[in-house]
């Protein structure tokens, strides 16, 4: 399924983002066969791939890190609907998060336009079980592992 353009990035959870949100999937122009990252959030470059909306920047695990408190707080990913929008096959996301809590339907990474449109999300607790889900048709359509 090819990710529309109409897609934004927030990282809203109830924990420690250390390291960041790595998405690779373009290749390196030198070299066709390693993959090289397209967006690379690590909370070390005071706020030029991101925008919060609460939260702190901490020490992480590796660099700085974003606490947020589970009560709203997000970040938005600065530019990330048209590296979305680039991406036409498989790609991987990879998130270091630490949590302190875990809430019921907090997001680790929620990229999308609401519960009727296009999104992906990853909640630690959809009530019972972790849950990654897909769609480009609302909830009703949704791909979910």
């Amino acid at each position: 399924m090819k990710i529309k353009r109409t897609l934004s990035g927030t990282l809203a959870v109830t924990v420690v983002m250390s390291c960041g949100l790595t998405i690779p999937a373009v290749r390196a122009a030198d070299d066709e066969s390693t993959p090289s990252p397209i967006i690379n959030v690590n909370f070390d470059d005071g706020g030029d791939s991101y925008t919060l909306h609460g939260g702190t920047i901490t020490q992480g695990r590796s660099g700085n890190a974003l606490q947020l408190d589970g009560s709203g707080q997000y970040a938005d990913i600065n530019g990330i609907s048209d590296k979305l929008a680039e991406i036409d096959g498989d790609f991987t996301i990879s998130v270091w998060f630490n949590p302190s809590e875990i809430t019921t339907w907090s997001r680790v990474f929620d990229f999308g336009n609401g519960s009727s449109g296009t999104y992906m999300f990853l909640t630690p607790s959809s009530g019972a079980n972790p849950r990654l889900a897909v769609t480009t048709s609302g909830n009703t359509a949704e791909q979910q592992v």
